[in-house]
């Protein structure tokens, strides 16, 4: 019975201790460079990030200051909007790492046949993930954005022009009675 009254008791104070807040971001249109066979997009504000033979794709990261002792919750993404044009060719594959010690020109660019050969969208998702790390005392809650999708069976490339997310916050309230309800019982 206490079990489900402290079941009862939290859900009822979630909604009462839960802060959502939205968040818009605005991309610009990427700039396309042709190397080879392989086109690159390049973003202001991104990062090229992939694992050896992954296509090459922007990332894009977001931080959000937290007020003092508030923990992050879900990122839900609300809304996105695609540019109308879709930019056709190859992804660029990530190279293999060269040594420091063997330095070389020739980098190893060999496709990930998983992902080039796949018939859905890489990646799978827009917004990453989020963590949330302290400083402080002050949480700082880092939501990782891709702004561009890649169909590999196709060879295009869609754009983000808009993304809408929502990031759900417990505030420090909550936090400290879900600690006290941990250990009541």
């Amino acid at each position: 019975m206490k079990r489900i009254i402290s079941v009862f008791a939290l859900s009822f104070l979630m909604t009462l201790f839960v802060v959502a807040q939205e968040v818009t971001i605005n991309f610009e249109y990427p700039q396309v460079k042709q190397n080879g066979k392989y086109i690159e997009l390049v973003y202001s504000n991104c990062f090229d990030v992939a694992a050896p033979g992954y296509p090459v794709i922007p990332f894009y990261q977001y931080n959000i200051l937290e007020k003092q002792n508030n923990v992050s919750g879900k990122v839900l993404v609300k809304s996105v909007e695609y540019y109308d044009e879709e930019i056709e060719g190859r992804l660029l594959p990530a190279g293999k790492p060269i040594p420091i010690s063997h330095p070389s020109d020739v980098v190893d660019r060999t496709e990930n046949s998983e992902i080039y050969g796949s018939k859905s969208a890489y990646p799978a998702e827009n917004v990453f993930g989020s963590n949330t790390q302290f400083l402080r005392g002050h949480g700082i809650t880092t939501v990782k954005i891709y702004p561009a999708i890649y169909y590999p069976s196709e060879n295009i490339v869609r754009c983000i022009k808009t993304i809408t997310f929502e990031k759900l916050r417990m505030t420090s309230k909550l936090t400290k009675f879900t600690i006290w309800l941990r250990h009541s019982f």
